[in-house]
């Protein structure tokens, strides 16, 4: 096989993080947070945390963490997301161990507002005592703490990490309700008090009154900066009225939204047989309400707003699409990520992660060629070698989509080399696109993949499904010769079938693909699976929206494929032919012989 060639810069292949050479000196970072309140300097450092910055980021959050929980839970938050982009167990550990800390003041907090209480009656007392508002930002930082923890031990994959994560998933969830449940009735006593209306408020946290919230949160702060705290709120004590500002009230319904809302987007995602175990522990999730708190999370001014924004990208980007939801709101979803994406520019327009879902919607929208540009700027801008991972593996797949085989094989290859779990997976890509590209596989990249496949190290799903493919290779070299191009090109048109990219392919890419499964007709030697073919130029039809051709070619292969078994190895092209014709038929409302189907 080639080496690897960067298609972007040798700058990506070399970039080191921990290095980066950094504009501001260490003085000049602490003067530039000097003045800053705490929640304003967790922000900052998450800013340069998303920017690529590690180093300064991690100075930010470091700078005063021994008596100071908020800027702490931004420390603890920044190991968690190491280690779970990392899985090092060095790292992990470091990670359980810091958000147990932040955990435990969290938990200290709490008690000694409890124990003041007890001795000097419902006064909060002096500068040392705990306000009400910290108190409330300090069961946010706890939910948030015992999330990241129950995510940690998720991974450890046992028995006893399943079942202590869930637990800690259920207190996390219970504080978030509650204290998302206080907040909320706080931050609506302040605005009706102000507007004389329950119901404006109401109207103002739904998701399509955004513009509605700020004109009204403009307002009223220009118009009173504080308000009176109920007595009633539960579960804090009653008989004193603690003044606190309108803003930071707005600032911690933000804060509490964000992970209240991903708790019920993540929870309304899972399988529903997961869903009913999920409800043992009192965890529900509506899709439709998470994703207007995120959205409503994404206004504030705290560290969680991007990460509400991210949130918000991974499901109108990776989820939606992927799983197919809604499929008739699919540019809806996609325009609503490129309406994020643009309101993020000014201050996220170089981060490595914002660029990675750039071109993920540059790839849903068929700008092939915009999103390689925007995936090797990824790759460049990425200061963690997992994130730069990711970037290579997207810029290869859009290189796939875009018939561009040569380029794939090249960053699979070097997929290949540095992946840890995926080296099977790389290595099949690596060889499909290697003989796609009219390339000559010589004998010694067959017995490498014949080595690999015979003994592989492990069988999940994954692999079960690349030793299948396995055996659809050629047994000896001079079998290869055999084999066109277009043999190759039909498992990389299978796999973008699978993985759901063929719609983002452009209208030229997609005439080129039905070309070369027209060529299989009369060339069955190189046909990998029978009906696969079919099935490729079939959806490429749908797509088209020339559905009398697609239900031809659907036809065509159950045809051909109707004397064959249902525990054949490649038996999901009978499976994917039927739904795909069920599909086209029933928006026809035909009658369909259910015995064609079987």
């Amino acid at each position: 096989m080639d080496n690897f060639n960067d298609p972007c810069t040798s700058k990506a292949l070399v970039l080191d993080g921990n290095n980066l050479n950094s504009k501001n000196s260490h003085a000049q970072l602490s003067s530039s947070i000097e003045g800053l309140s705490d929640w304003e300097v967790v922000r900052k450092g998450m800013n340069l945390l998303l920017n690529n910055k590690i180093n300064e980021a991690r100075k930010v959050f470091l700078s005063n963490p021994t008596n100071n929980l908020i800027i702490f839970s931004g420390h603890a938050f920044m190991t968690f997301l190491d280690a779970v982009t990392t899985f090092e167990e060095q790292k992990v550990t470091v990670a359980f161990e810091t958000l147990r800390e932040t955990e435990r003041r969290c938990n200290a907090l709490n008690t000694n507002e409890n124990a003041k209480k007890t001795t000097t009656g419902s006064h909060l007392g002096g500068s040392d005592f705990p306000t009400f508002a910290k108190i409330l930002e300090s069961q946010i930082i706890l939910a948030d703490c015992l999330a990241c923890v129950a995510s940690l031990m998720f991974l450890q994959q046992d028995f006893t990490g399943l079942f202590k994560g869930g637990w800690l998933m259920r207190r996390s969830w219970k504080t978030y309700s509650s204290t998302y449940e206080n907040i909320a009735k706080l931050y609506k006593k302040a605005v009706a008090d102000l507007l004389g209306s329950q119901a404006d408020v109401k109207k103002d946290i739904k998701i399509s009154s955004v513009e509605s919230i700020r004109r009204t949160l403009s307002s009223i702060i220009c118009t009173r900066d504080e308000v009176t705290l109920p007595s009633q709120l539960p579960p804090f004590p009653s008989g004193h009225n603690e003044v606190v500002e309108l803003k930071t009230i707005y600032r911690l319904l933000c804060a509490v939204s964000f992970g209240y809302g991903f708790f019920h987007l993540a929870t309304s995602l899972l399988p529903p047989s997961v869903q009913r175990v999920t409800s043992i522990f009192g965890i529900t999730g509506d899709r439709k309400k998470g994703l207007e708190i995120l959205m409503f999370s994404r206004l504030g001014e705290d560290m969680r707003s991007p990460l509400a924004t991210l949130a918000l990208l991974w499901y109108f980007t990776i989820v939606k699409p992927y799983f197919a939801l809604n499929v008739d709101d699919s540019k809806t979803g996609t325009q609503t990520a490129s309406q994020l994406i643009a309101e993020s520019e000014n201050e996220f327009g170089e981060s490595a992660v914002f660029l990675y879902y750039k071109g993920k919607i540059q790839i849903l929208k068929s700008e092939t060629q915009a999103a390689v540009q925007t995936f090797c700027r990824c790759t460049q801008n990425a200061a963690q070698e997992e994130i730069r991972m990711l970037a290579f593996h997207e810029l290869a797949w859009t290189h796939m989509t875009g018939l561009e085989f040569a380029e794939a094989q090249s960053i699979f290859h070097f997929l290949h080399l540095k992946s840890r779990w995926a080296m099977l997976f790389y290595l099949y890509l690596e060889t499909i696109n290697n003989g796609a590209s009219g390339t000559t596989i010589t004998e010694s990249d067959l017995l490498h993949f014949r080595s690999i496949f015979e003994n592989p190290p492990s069988e999940n799903q994954m692999e079960t499904l690349l030793i299948r493919r396995f055996k659809k290779m050629p047994k000896r070299l001079t079998d290869i010769g055999y084999k066109t191009s277009v043999y190759w090109k039909s498992l990389v048109y299978e796999l973008l079938y699978l993985w759901n990219s063929l719609p983002n392919c452009t209208a030229e890419v997609l005439e080129q693909i039905i070309k070369d499964c027209e060529l299989l007709d009369d060339d069955p030697v190189n046909k990998s699976m029978v009906g696969l073919d079919k099935l490729v130029s079939g959806f490429c039809y749908t797509i088209k929206c020339n559905e009398e051709e697609a239900v031809g070619k659907f036809r065509e292969g159950l045809n051909e494929r109707k004397d064959f078994p249902n525990t054949a190895d490649d038996a999901h092209i009978s499976a994917f032919l039927n739904y795909e014709l069920g599909i086209l038929l029933v928006k026809k409302t035909e009658v369909i012989n259910l015995h064609s189907l079987s």
